[in-house]
Order: structure tokens, then C-alpha cells, then sequence
């Protein structure tokens, strides 16, 4: 009963768009699989769609894993440092242009949002 209630938790946490654990997947797809329960009727006690439960049940029972690509690597220090620099050379070529092209003798206003650059 614990469980499903802190699985219902988690599936109101988020919106439409919502990103399942591999937890969460491995749950639904146990009450319904091992619990004998019926899969629209899991689905609706999580507010999930149904189809989704479906995929996931299906995939159990071929042995796929349940989670199409494997999780991202946290990113160490020096990933992140390089990531940081990376943004900030961006940012003062930006600026460096501005500069550049500005009339003399007038200093151009300056911008204070930032610039995100991806990392691949």
C-alpha cells in the first residue's frame, strides 16, 4: 500500500510533459504484471496514460529495458568549469563585437542577460 502510495506522489509531481523514473516504470508495470491488476485501471490510479502503461508492460514482458537510453553521467568539475568558460568567451565576444561596431564616443548599453551555450 506504501508503495503505491508514494507512486501516485510521484506522478502528480509533474505536468503533461512529465519524465517517469526507472523506479516509477519498474512499480507500474509490477502492479500490474505480478499484482494482477488491470492495466487501465493501474494507469488511472496514477493518472498516466494508459498506452504509456501499455509500452512499458509490453517491454517487461520481452525483457527490453524500460528506459530507452541510459542515464547521463553526472558532470564532473571540470566539465562543468569548461562549460562555464565556454559561456563566458561567448559572452565576451558578443560584447567585443558590440564594441567594435559602435560609434565611437557613445558607450553602447549594456546587455544582462546571459547566453547559454550547449555543451555538444
Amino acid at each position: 500500500m506504501r508503495l503505491i502510495i508514494s507512486l501516485v506522489e510521484e506522478a502528480m509531481k509533474s505536468g503533461p510533459n512529465r519524465k517517469y523514473t526507472e523506479e516509477f516504470r519498474a512499480a507500474a508495470v509490477e502492479q500490474v504484471i505480478v499484482g494482477r491488476r488491470g492495466l487501465r485501471e493501474v494507469a488511472r490510479s496514477l493518472e498516466m496514460s494508459d498506452k504509456t502503461l501499455a509500452n512499458w508492460v509490453g517491454n517487461a514482458r520481452k525483457g527490453t529495458a524500460l528506459v530507452k537510453r541510459a542515464p547521463r553521467p553526472p558532470v564532473t568539475d571540470l566539465e562543468a568549469e569548461n562549460a562555464r568558460l565556454k559561456q563566458e568567451n561567448a559572452r565576451l565576444r558578443m560584447e567585443k563585437e558590440i564594441l567594435k561596431n559602435h560609434p565611437k564616443g557613445r558607450a553602447p548599453a549594456r546587455r544582462t542577460e546571459t547566453l547559454e551555450v550547449p555543451l555538444h
